[in-house]
């Protein structure tokens, strides 16, 4: 059974174009994601990038790395992913997204097991968020993304990937975190996001790291 973590990623980005290739601590928000994504056990790792010329700069990085680069419909993700998908063979799916930089590897393990050994036909991190945004990840089963990938019409489905799962899926599972943790902000989406990013990436050891360790380094009332 191939467990795939399929990163979307573009250079397209309306707020901050071009912000999967900032640096932080002298590396791309790219890289750091895709790394942290291959510290998940037993999984293998795709960038699935929009099929244009923009998209070069993030295969370059990805192949660096040795992650499976595939390309697909800008506009249409959920085409994309059906298609990542596709290429690996795999039979489950944790969702990432290239904006988040601090994607800690045992909370996306935790959410996979509530697919491949929990019984659940969706698992996320969200329903209710009880972690901050930015440690965001959704495992589903390909059988409910090729559902997905044939019968969601909506732009909205198609854009955002997980709507029509989630609608359909069942049974559906959430990793629990502290409610009080989900309001605050830890993703990438604009300068103030990149400066406070940059910030913790300063400070944090070099290496690998958890995201309670970035709890505890941070003073809360600048979060």
């Amino acid at each position: 059974m191939t467990t795939a973590v399929i990163v979307q990623a573009r250079m397209g980005s309306k707020r901050l174009p071009g912000k999967v290739m900032l640096p932080l601590a002298a590396e791309p928000v790219i890289r750091h994601v895709l790394r942290r994504c291959q510290a998940i056990p037993d999984v293998t790792v795709v960038c699935a990038v929009p099929d244009e010329p923009a998209s070069e700069p993030i295969e370059e990085e990805a192949e660096a790395l040795g992650v499976v680069v595939v390309r697909g419909s800008e506009n249409d993700v959920l085409a994309r992913y059906h298609k990542a998908a596709r290429v690996v063979e795999a039979e489950a799916i944790l969702r990432v997204t290239s904006d988040c930089p601090l994607i800690d590897p045992e909370i996306c393990r935790q959410v996979l097991a509530l697919v491949m050994g929990g019984g659940a036909s969706f698992a996320s991190n969200v329903i209710p968020r009880g972690y901050p945004k930015g440690l965001d990840c959704e495992a589903f089963t390909m059988e409910d993304l090729a559902l997905a990938h044939h019968r969601a019409t909506s732009a909205s489905d198609r854009e955002h990937v997980t709507p029509w799962i989630r609608r359909h899926a069942s049974p559906v599972a959430n990793l629990n975190g502290d409610l009080a943790m989900g309001g605050y902000r830890w993703v990438l989406d604009t300068m103030r996001d990149y400066e406070f990013l940059s910030g913790v990436y300063q400070s944090i050891p070099e290496g690998d790291f958890s995201w309670q360790e970035v709890w505890d380094l941070l003073d809360q009332e600048d979060v």
